[in-house]
């Protein structure tokens, strides 16, 4: 198996000093203060998917907060998360900080008011696509919506596969669709 190459130091919390580098980088992002030692980047994040694929599940994850009971979302819902993160050797010996705002659109909102998923898709640097494996509908208009070349960066989440008996998505099918975009 060949290892693949990042430019993030994935241990350096648990380097000597580590520890403490990231106590300051979090106290720092909390307070939303500069560090000396820390530099600053902040990305957006569409999240998109069919209504019940599992994305205001996905975002509160990803932004540490505990899940709630299913409501479709209303409206545009904007979510931070903050992560401090290192470089390899030989690159910046600074924490960065970086600053996710994952914007999700209601589908009824969506569908509604013409502004909001341009809105929602305006300056993001890349689209987190959430699928859920029982939804063949939504599966296919994925591979419309990645063939069209028009969308940022893509990331692909797969949600709700514990339910096998309803699966209409092979796990052969999310890894050929990856790899082909």
């Amino acid at each position: 198996t060949m290892a693949v190459p990042t430019r993030i130091d994935r241990d350096w919390y648990t380097t000597p000093g580590g520890a403490a580098e990231l106590e300051r980088a979090w106290a720092a992002a909390e307070l939303g203060v500069a560090d000396r030692h820390s530099e600053e980047h902040q990305f957006k994040v569409a999240v998109v998917g069919a209504p019940t694929a599992g994305k205001t599940s996905c975002i509160r994850r990803l932004c540490g907060l505990p899940r709630t009971m299913y409501a479709p979302t209303i409206g545009m819902q904007v979510l931070h998360a903050q992560w401090p993160v290192r470089l390899s050797a030989g690159q910046s010996e600074n924490v960065r900080v970086m600053r996710i705002a994952f914007w999700e659109a209601g589908a009824v909102s969506a569908d509604s008011f013409d502004y909001i998923r341009p809105a929602q898709l305006a300056g993001a640097h890349a689209v987190l696509h959430v699928l859920s494996m029982c939804d063949l509908h939504a599966f296919e208009a994925l591979k419309t919506r990645l063939s069209s070349g028009k969308l940022p960066s893509s990331i692909l989440v797969v949600t709700q596969v514990e339910d096998l008996q309803q699966r209409q998505i092979t796990f052969a099918q999310v890894a050929e669709l990856a790899s082909s975009h």
